[in-house]
């Protein structure tokens, strides 16, 4: 079975990204529902490494794929 893992060093990437995509005054955490939805953690694995991806719910882009460890 393939995993796929988000590190704390990205984590803490995701959360500085975050925080740039909210307007001021927007809390911290938007409810999305039950099952959430709103933010997407993105594996796509190729022949040479994973590209990783957050992408926010107001659509911006995070790349945490690491290139220089493939």
């Amino acid at each position: 079975m393939i995993q796929f893992s988000i590190d704390e060093d990205d984590m803490e990437m995701i959360d500085e990204f975050h925080k740039g995509c909210r307007t001021p005054g927007e809390p911290e955490y938007i409810y999305t529902g039950a099952i959430g939805g709103g933010d997407k953690y993105i594996f796509q694995p190729t022949g040479l490494g994973t590209i990783v991806q957050f992408q926010c719910r107001c659509g911006a882009v995070l790349d945490l794929s690491h290139f220089e460890d493939w």
